[in-house]
This record gives structure tokens, sequence and C-alpha cells, in this order.
């Protein structure tokens, strides 16, 4: 057998789940971007990663208690999968930060996935003790080839962008391809026709969900 499946059998790793979101885990997700990455080398594939940390994760911690931070990552990590869809395996890498490997070759698709994904978290309000808390995501996007380099350079080069995004101000995709061409992300039309096409496959929605005693 070849491809995801095979990976599986031989690295029981790869199947590795995070304990508490229920993610795939950095284990898994290490060995999986490695063998994506070599594969885009010898089988001139394409993929694209998304690198998301959360933006204020501290603050929610120290003023809701580690309780509500937890439970916060847990429904984060399931809006995260509704979006991207089974398809895309999304693993929880450390801590609030989460990468998802999109199978898109298109890098304009991949664009309008991480935006769609971080409007969406944008648009979501966490309920805890009778309060809603706003949550953001800053999303670093890098598109793979051949030519990217060592499975560790492309981890890097997306923690760089994720944290580019958080220094502007978070809630916010940067992009290895617009960072490349030194250009703005897309004009006026090009935004209308991403967020059109994101409401017409029902991509959007406001969801709130409480924390309920066991």
């Amino acid at each position: 057998r070849r491809g995801k499946a095979a990976r599986e059998d031989n690295n029981p790793a790869a199947t590795e789940r995070d304990a508490l979101t229920g993610c795939l885990s950095r284990l898994a997700f290490e060995a999986e971007l490695q063998a994506r990455c070599e594969a885009a080398k010898t089988d001139n594939t394409t993929f694209a990663l998304l690198y998301l940390d959360v933006d204020r994760m501290s603050t929610l911690n120290k003023t809701s208690g580690k309780a509500a931070g937890d439970e916060f990552l847990r429904q984060l990590s399931r809006l995260i999968q509704s979006d991207v869809g089974e398809a895309n395996p999304v693993y929880r890498l450390h801590d609030d930060k989460f990468a998802v490997l999109l199978n898109t070759a298109d890098p304009a698709e991949a664009q309008v996935v991480a935006e769609l994904l971080r409007a969406d978290i944008s648009s979501w309000k966490f309920e805890h003790a009778d309060q809603q808390h706003a949550a953001s995501v800053s999303i670093g996007l890098v598109h793979v080839s051949g030519q990217s380099g060592r499975a560790v350079d492309v981890l890097r080069q997306a923690s760089e962008l994720s944290q580019q995004a958080q220094q502007q101000g978070g809630g916010r995709v940067s992009d290895s391809q617009i960072q490349t061409r030194r250009q703005p992300l897309r004009d006026e039309r090009s935004w209308l026709a991403a967020l059109t096409q994101g409401w017409a496959q029902d991509r959007f929605r406001r969801s709130t969900q409480k924390i309920q005693p066991l």
C-alpha cells in the first residue's frame, strides 16, 4: 500500500492523538510532514501547511483558569476540524498551537481556506461562567513544493509567519507566497469572490458553546 495509509501502518506515531483535544499529536504531525515533504521532492506533489497560534491565550488562562482554557482548546480544535473537513488533518503541536495539512495543490484555494478559517474563529464566542470570550488566531500559511526544503525548514517558516501575523495585531493570515511577491494579499474584488464562495459553501457560522458540569 502507498500513501498515508501505508505510512500509518509503518509508523504508529502517525496516528497518535493529543490527550486533551483528540487532535493528532505533534509526533504524528512530524511524521506526516516529513513524508509529504519527501513526496513533494520525489513525486513533484504540492500541499499547504497552516500554522495556527491562538492570540491572547495566556489572558484567558489567567482570568478564567486553566480548566476554562483547556475547554476552550477542546472546542476550538473541533471548530478547526469542522471548518477544514476530515480530509485535512488537524494537529495540536504545543499548548495553544495547531497545524493543518491541506491536501489542495491550488495556492488560491489554500488562501481561501485560511481566510475563512480565520474569519470563522474570529466570529466565534467561547462561553464560560456566563461570560463570552472573543477568540482569534494568527495563521502562517506555507505552500510546499519540491523546492521548499526539509520538513524542519517548512515548519520554521510557518511558525515565523504566524509570529509575524501576531506581531501585526493577530487575527490575520501571513502567506509565504505573498511574502515572496511582496504584494497585498488580494484586491477587494478577489476578497469579495472568496467571501461569496465561503457563504455559498456554508463555511461561515456563528457558534457559542457552554461548559456544562459533568
